[in-house]
């Protein structure tokens, strides 16, 4: 058992010291732990369990756990902060609980929805029409083909896709995972530079929706890559190389323009752009960026894929001034209640509240689970023992993609 423990964190990049601080727990009583896991007690367990997106109780059976965060957060030991690691692994585990809190409700968990959605290979130019089709295909599947799309109402929560929020690194936008233990997860940056507007995270979050849909199996070589700042003339791909760098480069470029053509469905743009022939170039993209709630440089990438504008047309610079009623419209990051982490509150907090209100786990229980108070106060009618933590029973899945996301 000793070395298992030990070759968790050893896996995920990070020192004992690391772990010790980021648990809480003395150097001391950590070696402890990692010498005899029989040892462990089940507060710590639980830390443990959370913080490195593992089951504790497999290691005490014996079992070597896949490691799915490992090619991700080991790769990112030099870029990415102890503490942005850890949250990134604490995100497999929450993401684990809201699937545990959704099949005592009776909800839908899993892949769901996502699961059939089958994986595409053809990366292609844009103009070439393939972010088109998957984009139309997903719209289709929605009930949802023409109009505007509210991210969250209208795609994320038919889809099925969790959404949480983190601080991490300003470069990075989101985080994204698909698997059957985890679900469709996004942990969304609340520091990334393109999430700051309703504009920014609408296209970011589209992007990410991309990735879990159609580039499951893509997407993992090229987690080392995903946090840098890729420019057409830089070198730093962080360990991808020559043909690995272009197909980075064609995978995101897929997603920005199927994310373009999602929220802003070709026909209807093209009809918009043509009924508004007589006002200038600049009110005609500022009008399709209010439409359809779409920042000004992601419209003019997609009139250029459509052809309705070459990126070299001077666009005046009020069209930048572009604010439209999409930020009252499209919610940013959740307000967590006193004492609540910003992970855990939101759809955590909101599926833990459901779960006691209806008497299914205890306050005490679902207050452990959020890391912090409940502002209900509808009592708790006893139904049996309180089920097991969740850092206790499931184990994390592998992750899809983790980059910045640069819309269009």
């Amino acid at each position: 058992m000793s070395t298992s423990l030990h070759t968790v964190w050893k896996r995920l990049g990070f020192t004992i010291e690391e772990v010790a601080q980021a648990a809480s727990l003395p150097l001391a009583r950590l070696r402890t732990i990692q010498k005899d896991l029989d040892l462990i007690q089940d507060h710590e367990a639980h830390v443990l369990g959370a913080l490195l997106g593992v089951n504790i109780d497999h290691l005490l059976d014996g079992a070597d756990p896949a490691q799915p965060l490992a090619s991700l957060l080991k790769g990112e030991a030099e870029s990415l902060t102890a503490q942005a690691r850890f949250l990134v692994a604490e995100a497999a585990s929450v993401a684990q609980e809201v699937q545990q809190l959704r099949g005592w409700l009776g909800q839908v968990t899993g892949l769901g929805v996502v699961g059939s959605f089958r994986t595409n290979n053809d990366y292609a130019h844009p103009r070439e029409g393939v972010p088109v089709k998957l984009a139309k295909a997903v719209r289709r599947r929605l009930g949802r083909e023409v109009g505007p799309l509210r991210i969250y109402d209208d795609l994320l929560d038919p889809l099925g896709v969790t959404v949480l929020w983190a601080v991490l690194p300003g470069e990075i936008d989101a985080i994204a995972m698909a698997h059957e233990q985890v679900g469709a997860v996004i942990v969304a940056n609340v520091a990334g530079r393109h999430m700051v507007t309703a504009f920014g995270r609408r296209m970011a979050l589209a992007h990410e929706v991309c990735h879990i849909l159609f580039d499951r199996p893509r997407m993992a070589k090229f987690a080392r890559a995903c946090v840098m700042d890729i420019q057409e003339d830089s070198a730093r791909f962080a360990g991808l190389r020559g043909q690995d760098v272009e197909e980075f480069e064609e995978v995101e470029r897929r997603a920005r323009a199927f994310a373009a053509a999602l929220l802003a469905p070709p026909e209807e743009v093209r009809a918009l752009w043509a009924d508004h022939a007589a006002l200038s170039m600049t009110d005609r993209v500022k009008l399709v960026s209010e439409r359809f709630g779409i920042s000004v440089s992601a419209t003019r990438a997609h009139l250029h894929n459509l052809d309705l504008l070459s990126m070299g047309e001077a666009v005046g610079r009020t069209a930048v001034l572009v604010t439209g009623d999409w930020e009252t419209r499209e919610p940013g990051p959740p307000r967590p209640p006193s004492g609540v982490p910003l992970m855990r509150s939101g759809v955590l907090l909101a599926l833990a509240q459901d779960a006691f209100s209806r008497g299914i786990v205890s306050r005490r229980w679902a207050e452990e689970v959020v890391r912090g108070p409940f502002s209900i106060e509808r009592r708790w009618t006893p139904t049996g023992e309180d089920p097991p933590l969740l850092a206790r029973t499931s184990s994390a899945g592998p992750v899809v993609s983790a980059h910045e996301t640069d819309p269009l």
